[in-house]
């Protein structure tokens, strides 16, 4: 993220239309000599016979979801992934308005990239061998608060890079329990499948941010400034987990056996 700024600038001022597609390829190529890296798993159910119905794995997993937390886990991961579209529609227009060049905006994408990587090993360290969902709360808060603040506060380079730290690194302390979490609730020889599922939502809620985003914008004509505040909103549905019923009813599902 932070290199892309700089190379569409020179491919803008050089040319050379296939130059975007020769470092796609490379990308590619390199995603791939990596994933060859990866140690092979047995299948945990390798009988399970493959569906040929589109919606049918994912009606089975839903269903088993709706017997534990699983499915409330999986909305609230879906959750950062529509307040991560929104940011990464969002912050090309934060350019423009910090009167800073592309290459220099493209800093606020590896800022936040980077944040979310960092408070991700931070989660893990402080949570050890444990699953610390009362750490999800912590990360909600830390966002609504970073992205509310981006959206109400007149935006310069230095106050939106911090806002983006924070929001980074409380993201890390969200989804990380989550995920674990969903781990732990799937079962052995649904695993995949629970996976599936949580990553079908994550993705649909993707494809609404920009359908927000949209709405946001041309239908609703927010200015750009305030867009964060719409993130900051999504945010702050993962307080509800710091409720009595749905922080008891995780915890205890999540609990060591």
């Amino acid at each position: 993220m932070g290199i892309a700024g700089p190379l569409y600038l020179l491919w803008a001022e050089r040319g050379g239309a296939w130059t975007p597609g020769a470092i796609l390829f490379l990308l590619a190529w390199l995603g791939l000599q990596m994933a060859r890296r990866i140690p092979h798993q047995p299948p945990s159910a390798p009988g399970l016979s493959p569906d040929a119905s589109l919606l049918g794995p994912y009606r089975e997993a839903f269903t088993a979801m709706r017997e534990g937390p699983g499915l409330l886990v999986a909305g609230c991961w879906a959750g950062f992934y529509l307040l991560a579209g929104l940011a990464l529609l969002f912050l090309p227009d934060w350019p423009a308005l910090l009167g800073v060049s592309v290459a220099t905006g493209g800093l606020l994408l590896a800022i936040l990239g980077g944040s979310i990587g960092i408070g991700s090993a931070l989660a893990g360290h402080v949570s050890g061998k444990r699953i610390r969902t009362d750490l999800i709360p912590v990360g909600a808060a830390g966002m609504t608060i970073a992205f509310l603040l981006m959206g109400t506060l007149t935006p310069t380079f230095p106050t939106t890079a911090s806002f983006l730290i924070l929001g980074g690194l409380s993201s890390g302390f969200y989804v990380v329990p989550l995920q674990a979490a969903l781990q732990h609730l799937a079962p052995d020889e649904k695993r995949g499948r629970f996976l599936g599922a949580a990553n079908m939502l994550s993705w649909t809620a993707i494809a609404l941010a920009s359908l927000l985003f949209l709405l946001l914008r041309r239908s609703w004509g927010i200015p750009a400034e305030n867009i964060p505040m719409a993130a900051g909103l999504v945010a702050s549905l993962g307080l509800l987990l710091a409720l009595p019923g749905p922080r008891a009813k995780l915890r205890q599902a999540t609990r060591p056996t």
